[in-house]
């Protein structure tokens, strides 16, 4: 990291802002082509992976079935301070493979993962959005299994 004196090492403060965070931003390319894509999230502490829902189909799924490493970032965006020129920020660069979970039972694991962190422990939204085991077929679920977390932060 080229500016020390931003760097976050605080494991704790890291994990916080994994918790806290409700979208990120992954960049994949398929060898040529770059492309980014955000989604929202759930974060699983005891895996250290990201579980993400998206379509069963369309670029991001062909991008990362060509190549599943990625580079993905989380923001907390604490303001831009107006005369001063700065940005209140902090931020995470995670390192890591993507894998499309095609497995009911990891399928529903991924889901309840990512319900929990959006919505806390509200069994409603879970019965409401998984109505039957059909519901789990008709979208995708993604797992960033994260390798590496670089933090910096001007607050």
């Amino acid at each position: 990291m080229r500016n020390q004196d931003n760097e976050i090492i605080n494991q704790d403060l890291i994990q916080d802002m994994l918790k806290k965070g409700k979208v990120i931003t992954l960049a994949l390319t398929d060898g040529i082509n770059p492309y980014i894509v955000t989604l929202s999230y759930g974060y699983e502490l005891s895996r250290q992976a990201i579980y993400m829902h998206c379509s069963k189909n369309g670029l991001k799924i062909e991008y990362i079935r060509k190549n599943p490493l990625t580079c993905a970032t989380i923001i907390e965006d604490h303001g831009y301070v107006q005369d001063d020129c700065t940005q209140k920020y902090r931020s995470l660069v995670i390192w890591g493979k993507v894998s499309i979970i095609t497995d009911l039972t990891e399928k529903k694991h991924g889901f309840a993962v990512l319900f929990k962190h959006l919505e806390g422990e509200n069994e409603k939204i879970s019965q409401k959005m998984m109505t039957d085991e059909s519901a789990y077929h008709d979208v995708g679920m993604l797992r960033l299994d994260i390798e590496q977390i670089d933090a910096k932060g001007n607050i």
